[in-house]
């Protein structure tokens, strides 16, 4: 609960900056943020180590990657394409074809299966971030 206040005073905080001063030092202010806050990660948690031993996953980096790329560029380009065009719908039809085999793979087989677990449960909270910031910024 106290990462949500955080999260929800920054982005608040952020609004009230940008009405007063140029969005570049908003920028800068984040970035600055950012920094100090990985700094601070890599002095203070320790690192644990690594769980399984293995290399570059080719096959669960490509697949992940095209279904991304077959999923955004329609979202992306929908409005000048035409929501109802074959590109888009066709984009559309092989993400969700990609991202169907891609999830359905043995995790075994493919290391980035793996992290679709932890990517499904962070969605919500990137979802209601997104949100948040949105209603916040626009008043």
């Amino acid at each position: 609960m106290g990462a949500i206040a955080l999260g929800l005073s920054i982005m608040r905080g952020c609004v009230l900056l940008v009405e007063h001063v140029d969005w570049h030092v908003l920028f800068f202010t984040m970035a600055g943020i950012g920094l100090l806050v990985m700094a601070l990660t890599m002095w203070v948690v320790p690192q644990s180590p690594p769980s399984a031993p293995g290399g570059l996953d080719l096959l669960g980096a490509v697949g992940l990657s095209a279904g991304l790329v077959a999923l955004l560029l329609p979202i992306s380009k929908g409005g000048d394409w035409g929501w109802a065009s074959p590109i888009t719908l066709g984009l559309f039809s092989a993400a969700v074809v990609i991202l169907r085999s891609w999830g359905a793979l043995d995790p075994s087989q493919t290391a980035a299966a793996n992290g679709l677990n932890s990517l499904m449960r962070s969605i919500g909270t990137s979802v209601s971030s997104a949100v948040i910031g949105t209603v916040l910024a626009h008043p």
